[in-house]
């Protein structure tokens, strides 16, 4: 049995892994949803990490599965010996410094279509519960590689192909250093971009159970 933490970025919820979790039927699944007054004075990430740290003491997770933020989120649990270090990281979409224009799309245009309205309400009803602090942190000038420095875990960096069969050229645009690239371990998700757990489902199950 997989043990499995869920962590979602900013402007979603715990639903953003409905079409996921039952995909992994032999894992055992836990998703945590941020509450509103927590994030309504979370002003950066290690904020809300301590509130999830908070969450899972004394629990252990063969793998935690960080969306966006949460991915960052994952990486300071980690950083922090919150979680143990045989713990598997996995950052999905998560960008630890500005990514180039490759990497900013939320969906494909396929997708768009079909997920936009719901994705799009989503992320507007809650993104009033978030700071303008925490945007900040998250949209300008930011460099959260450090975290790979203080962490023994392993770290994957899932990221969506974009339909870009030669996606793997575009890794320059995540403007990572060769260190930092040395720390990571990147795969592609087929047909999605930032939302691979909505758009691609089936292939990110098929990836994290490889990992597992």
């Amino acid at each position: 049995m997989v043990r499995a933490l869920f962590l979602y970025g900013v402007n979603c919820t715990e639903k953003v892994w409905d079409k996921l979790l039952p995909l992994l039927p032999s894992w055992e699944c836990e998703v945590l949803a941020y509450p509103h007054e927590v994030t309504l004075k979370a002003n950066c990430m290690e904020d809300l990490t301590k509130w999830v740290a908070s969450q899972i003491k004394d629990k252990e997770y063969d793998i935690i599965v960080g969306h966006s933020l949460g991915g960052l989120v994952a990486l300071e649990l980690a950083a922090r010996n919150n979680i143990e270090t045989k713990t598997k990281i996995v950052c999905l979409d998560t960008n630890l410094k500005p990514a180039g224009p490759f990497f900013r799309n939320l969906m494909t245009s396929e997708h768009m279509k079909i997920f936009g309205d719901d994705v799009g309400k989503m992320m507007a009803m809650e993104r009033v519960y978030y700071t303008e602090a925490m945007f900040k942190s998250l949209q300008e000038e930011f460099d959260y590689t450090y975290l790979l420095t203080e962490i023994k875990n392993p770290v994957e960096l899932l990221l969506g192909d974009r339909n870009d069969s030669d996606a793997k050229s575009h890794i320059n645009e995540l403007h990572l250093s060769e260190a930092a690239l040395n720390k990571l371990t990147i795969k592609f998700i087929p047909n999605s971009c930032h939302m691979a757990m909505i758009e691609s489902p089936a292939k990110l199950s098929d990836i994290l159970r490889d990992i597992a």
